[in-house]
């Protein structure tokens, strides 16, 4: 065993190791020499004060290597709430301001009666309903940004005054009761029938007709900021 121990003390030397105050050998790295069986290699310095120290460290070495304590800023409560009523305040401006475009999008809107209605009946045609889809979750999704809903019904001139007049009138109802039935608040919903005495077209022409054949939906409504200037 010694003369393992002094081999390996010897390849020290001539690895350019060098000896610790601790009484061990360590290389340039600075780490322990070590034997075959794990033991730090003692140099001639060795005396028995050294047993009970670290081989892998210099005496002063234990005080070097402690990490220095990282100094933390203190928390700013008042910057903390500053930017969460900033960051709550940019939220609501763009709600309201996609509000705002959620509702001019419906602010005016015409369905033909040929396409949104069964030929000379009040009675919704699947493309009517699927326009009225759209419309009640758009309306819904604005919320009590919607003050009032108003749907008129206008007719060509073909028929009878008073049976154009009943007709328009039925035909708006409908779309009411549509939207009812989809969710939307009946009490924002106004409905008037004009018969044929509101027509935008030339009833003389087939083309002008298709055009006088409609129901028109208005929606009006604040939006309602949920910010304080």
């Amino acid at each position: 065993m010694k003369k393992q121990i002094f081999a390996v003390a010897m390849l020290a030397v001539t690895l350019g190791a060098q000896a610790h105050e601790t009484g061990y050998w360590s290389n340039s790295s600075g780490e322990s020499v070590r034997t075959g069986t794990g033991d730090c290699v003692k140099t001639g310095q060795w005396e028995e004060a050294h047993k009970g120290q670290d081989c892998g460290m210099r005496a002063n070495d234990s005080k070097r290597r402690i990490p220095t304590p990282v100094s933390k800023k203190p928390i700013d409560m008042d910057e903390v709430a500053k930017r969460k009523k900033a960051q709550e305040k940019a939220a609501a401006e763009q709600k309201a301001e996609e509000q705002k475009k959620a509702l001019d999008s419906v602010r005016s809107i015409n369905l033909s009666s040929g396409a949104a209605f069964s030929t000379g009946s009040a009675k919704l045609s699947s493309k009517g309903k699927e326009s009225l889809d759209d419309l009640a979750m758009k309306l819904k999704a604005l919320g009590n940004g919607v003050k009032s809903v108003q749907i008129d019904g206008h007719t060509d001139s073909q028929g009878s005054e008073s049976l154009n007049q009943r007709v328009s009138e039925q035909r708006a109802q409908a779309v009411k009761s549509y939207l009812v039935e989809q969710g939307v608040d009946g009490s924002l919903i106004n409905t008037k029938g004009y018969g044929e005495s509101q027509p935008v077209a030339d009833n003389a022409t087939a083309a002008g007709r298709a055009q006088n054949r409609r129901v028109e939906i208005s929606v009006d409504g604040d939006i309602v900021k949920a910010i304080k200037r």
